[in-house]
């Protein structure tokens, strides 16, 4: 099976897609939760009531919905890796993590905004990318700036991402006066529609929901023993992703080493974001989950290491398979 997702064979797309099903469909020993989100949104609060319209508040159809864009979102970060050179060898064992990590948590497996965040995420992440090969850098510039802004209506902490988009076009490209409008330009570009509609329709004030924005608190983080475990253990895979990913640096262009660098950059303000959402606390950290996948797929992507690689690999999943039961 290892072998089979170290490769481009279009037969672990259907096994994805069985783990996928399974691990949402499987009971867990985690209470069930709602998709009621408290604040902090503002663009979601309205698709969430079009979605009850739409599927007459059918939580089985909700669920599936929340399944089918996990499944999407795997495949989307695969094809991101393999796409950007990420790694020297293609296949399919980012899309495999991101399924297991994506769905560990009841709060993960229910449609929430910062699972339709994640959506806007990765291809923003794939145009910053690519913008070093772009032949029309300005038209990828404003794009980044629309995803990010997006995201920011979803969840407002993720305005935080304003200094990052900017901080990943300075580390990739020269920085031109121009193409910073352009890019802010992106970014102001839904907040003034969006921002107009809610005058014309009289809508909520969003500004208020705003102003409410503060941090989660450590002593608010209540985990049970089962989350405790699985966060030491995810600390442990991240910083053997990213040891072993320093012995591959070699292997790859100078380009994609500024890759791993706004990857890691992102893993950090993803995490800062996280802190500042006040809806369900664990929900807040599938924010983090498409830069961690990344990062840890290093352990399984080591051509001088193969019997550990092997060895990891069941490790890693058996254990992920566990943790499920109980988060």
């Amino acid at each position: 099976m290892y072998s089979l997702f170290r490769n481009t064979n279009p037969f672990a797309v259907l096994l994805i897609l069985v783990f996928a099903f399974l691990l949402f469909a499987l009971p867990s020993n985690a209470p069930q939760l709602k998709p009621e989100i408290i604040q902090n949104t503002v663009l979601f609060d309205y698709v969430l009531d079009f979605l009850n319209w739409f599927l007459s508040s059918n939580k089985f159809a909700l669920t599936f919905f929340s399944f089918c864009l996990t499944l999407f979102q795997a495949l989307y970060l695969n094809y991101l890796s393999v796409r950007n050179k990420l790694f020297h060898q293609t296949g399919y064992m980012p899309a495999l993590l991101f399924v297991f990590l994506s769905a560990l948590f009841s709060s993960f497996r229910i449609f929430t905004a910062t699972q339709l965040a994640v959506c806007f995420l990765l291809p923003a992440m794939n145009l910053i990318f690519s913008i070093g090969a772009s032949q029309s850098p300005r038209k990828h510039l404003f794009n980044i700036g629309f995803l990010f802004s997006l995201i920011a209506l979803i969840i407002q902490p993720a305005y935080l991402f304003f200094v990052l988009m900017y901080l990943c076009v300075a580390f990739l490209r020269p920085i031109y006066l121009v193409e910073w409008v352009v890019l802010l330009l992106g970014f102001l570009t839904p907040i003034y529609f969006f921002v107009t509609i809610l005058y014309l329709f009289d809508f909520a004030n969003w500004m208020e929901l705003i102003s409410q924005l503060n941090m989660v608190h450590l002593q608010d983080l209540h985990l049970p023993i089962a989350g405790l475990a699985y966060l030491l253990f995810f600390i442990v895979l991240l910083i053997t992703g990213i040891y072993l990913l320093q012995s591959q640096l070699t292997l790859l262009t100078i380009y994609v080493r500024r890759c791993w660098a706004i990857i890691f950059g992102m893993l950090i303000f993803s995490s800062i974001v996280a802190l500042f959402m006040h809806q369900d606390q664990i929900g807040n950290w599938l924010l983090v989950v498409p830069a961690s996948t990344l990062l840890i797929s290093n352990i399984f992507t080591s051509e001088k290491r193969k019997q550990f690689v092997t060895f990891a690999f069941y490790l890693v999943f058996a254990t992920l398979i566990i943790f499920r039961f109980f988060l």
